[in-house]
């Protein structure tokens, strides 16, 4: 059986910013705005440079960063220079794993996660055409405090990136580290709440505000409901 497209068919205009990115994948990617969709992406516009991507556990938010990431990439002369999990974390994917991250044998997770964030921002946005740099998780073994320094250098390093680049796009779970971007970066950034069953308001301040709560049952059934989530994700994918 022919797998289903992601994408609706609609007229695609020219992306040149990283809120414009977020907000075309929101609007068109099935897996989050289809009837039975598993999962629900909401939109806060605010400052077009920076996106900050949340949610829980399970609730969409590295499949949404691929979406995007994917599409990006189809647009002509542009790049999206990921650094994710996966790819930190994969035994796979070789040489590209070693030159992003090094060796992390010798040095603490915390300080590859830094090491790996100021290469990327140094090297990487000299491009033309909408490049993005997006950023799974970029807080990776770091305490609260270093996560909150590290979102005021995300901040600051956006702010003084390229008006040719698309911008940056952050997925966390870090309160700390939002609270850092917005120091650093001076200016309220574009908020995408991701979650599953049903769609939470967005805003990086009411987000900030928020508590999560979740019991020790939930925490064991995790890896269940995300099992569950991804069979409906196949799902979809095969009408």
């Amino acid at each position: 059986m022919a797998r289903r497209s992601t994408t609706k068919k609609v007229k695609k205009t020219k992306i040149r910013d990283a809120a414009t990115m977020v907000s075309w994948s929101a609007e068109n990617c099935t897996l989050f705005n289809h009837e039975t969709a598993p999962f629900h992406a909401v939109v806060d516009h605010q400052d077009p440079k920076l996106v900050v991507i949340t949610g829980e556990n399970a609730s969409g938010k590295s499949l949404f960063f691929q979406f995007v990431a994917a599409m990006v990439r189809k647009e002509e002369g542009a790049v999206a220079l990921t650094i994710s999990i996966r790819e930190r974390i994969s035994a796979t994917n070789g040489m590209r794993r070693v030159f992003m991250f090094g060796d992390e044998t010798e040095q603490s997770t915390g300080a590859t996660s830094v090491s790996t964030l100021a290469n990327a921002f140094g090297n990487n946005l000299d491009h033309d055409n909408g490049s993005m740099l997006m950023l799974d998780e970029p807080e990776l073994g770091l305490s609260d405090g270093y996560a909150r320094a590290m979102g005021e250098y995300i901040g600051r390093s956006t702010h003084d990136i390229p008006a040719v680049c698309g911008g940056v796009i952050v997925i966390t779970h870090s309160r700390s580290l939002v609270r850092g971007l917005l120091a650093g970066y001076g200016a309220t950034p574009t908020h995408v709440s991701i979650s599953a069953d049903a769609p939470q308001p967005a805003g990086i301040q009411q987000w900030l505000d928020a508590s999560e709560e979740r019991t020790v049952e939930d925490l064991l059934a995790l890896r269940e409901v995300g099992l569950d989530r991804w069979r409906q994700v196949l799902k979809i994918l095969k009408r």
